[in-house]
């Protein structure tokens, strides 16, 4: 079921989605889940601090007696630092365009209504909470394909490939039993609305679509930056979620039916082309 709401003026549409907001999240908005926060928030801080202090001190101490031969041998060499911005800049390019993609949606998502922009924020969450499983994949064939690409053994760089194609795929199917088994326990835990619920709902199966599609992407990324190709999918990434992608959410999102559920699937459309691009590049790559 698509939800739909009627439009207003712009002035009244702030107005009343500032007061529905507040409404939406003061059920779940309490003065223990505040201080719990505050207080992890300050620990980690500390941890980290404490850590980064100790590991300075550690470095430091054991590597000593080595500096003075390190310092010798170390000479910045202009090809060298060359091939490292030519190979990193795309990287982070496409790092930065993924995060600030999230962020643009969500502007789109607070034109919709308060209740769409409560169950976007939701969903955000839980997206992000299984953000780390297609990760940690993308990390891991990019090791293998650079030392399969290293000794130029493409035999083992289309079956790492394969693998880590199906790896991710069956990440994806065991989110989906997740969802199916714990999905609305999870959603009555926000102590969300009737109505943004419901949104959430129906947000949630274009969800499973952007995950499956951005963790094969990712995996498809962390291959072909194992063969030191960057540049082709930081094009893609962008002609894909900011050439497709973006104007499809506005288009189902908020000229056609004005709902955070089509902002959710132009973003599912432009993760497909990124995927599509990216798997025929590693095709291309691997033969």
């Amino acid at each position: 079921v698509v939800f739909s709401s009627k439009r207003s003026s712009s002035s009244s549409v702030s107005t009343n989605n500032r007061m529905e907001l507040r409404g939406v999240f003061n059920s779940c908005d309490t003065v223990p889940t505040r201080s719990f926060l505050r207080f992890a928030s300050r620990s980690w801080r500390r941890i980290g601090l404490l850590l980064s202090g100790y590991l300075i001190c550690f470095i430091w101490r054991t590597g000593a007696p080595y500096w003075p031969r390190f310092h010798g041998r170390c000479r910045l060499r202009p090809r060298y630092f060359a091939k490292m911005l030519r190979l990193g800049l795309p990287i982070s390019l496409q790092l930065g365009l993924d995060n600030s993609y999230f962020l643009v949606l969500t502007l789109l998502v607070g034109h919709v209504g308060a209740y769409s922009q409560a169950a976007h924020a939701v969903m955000r969450d839980l997206f992000a909470l299984c953000f780390s499983l297609p990760a940690t994949l993308a990390v891991s064939s990019s090791i293998l394909s650079a030392q399969a690409w290293g000794q130029q053994h493409l035999k083992a760089l289309r079956r790492i490939g394969w693998l880590s194609y199906l790896s991710g795929s069956l990440v994806w199917l065991l989110l989906v039993g997740l969802w199916v088994c714990l999905g609305g326990k999870v959603l009555h835990g926000y102590a969300l609305t009737p109505a943004a619920y419901h949104i959430a709902l129906t947000i949630a199966f274009a969800l499973l679509v952007v995950y499956l599609f951005d963790a094969l992407t990712r995996i498809g990324n962390g291959l072909l930056t194992g063969t030191q190709d960057t540049l082709l999918p930081t094009l893609w990434t962008i002609g894909g979620n900011w050439g497709i992608g973006l104007p499809l959410a506005y288009g189902l999102g908020i000229t056609t039916h004005h709902c955070a559920c089509g902002i959710w699937w132009g973003m599912a459309l432009g993760y497909l082309t990124t995927f599509l691009g990216t798997g025929w590049r590693c095709w291309r790559r691997f033969r």
